[in-house]
């Protein structure tokens, strides 16, 4: 469960990458924007990856304690 929790969050990333790249060439953002957007979207890959990664470490234990 914890991999595939993985696995969506980073597919939304990809998602939300082409968004931001589209817009970007529609000329709706710059590439300033864009360079902020995706550091953004990378900090919040990591950090709910991380918490997931948390989770299962607790479940895991939880599970090795019984």
């Amino acid at each position: 469960m914890a991999e595939e929790g993985r696995v969506t969050v980073r597919s939304i990333r990809r998602d939300a990458r082409k968004v931001l790249e589209t817009a970007q060439k529609d000329g709706d953002i710059s590439q300033d924007d864009l360079d902020r957007a995706e550091k953004e979207l990378e900090q919040m890959t990591q950090s709910t990856v991380e918490a997931v990664d948390k989770a299962f470490g607790r479940k895991e234990q939880e599970l090795l304690e019984v």
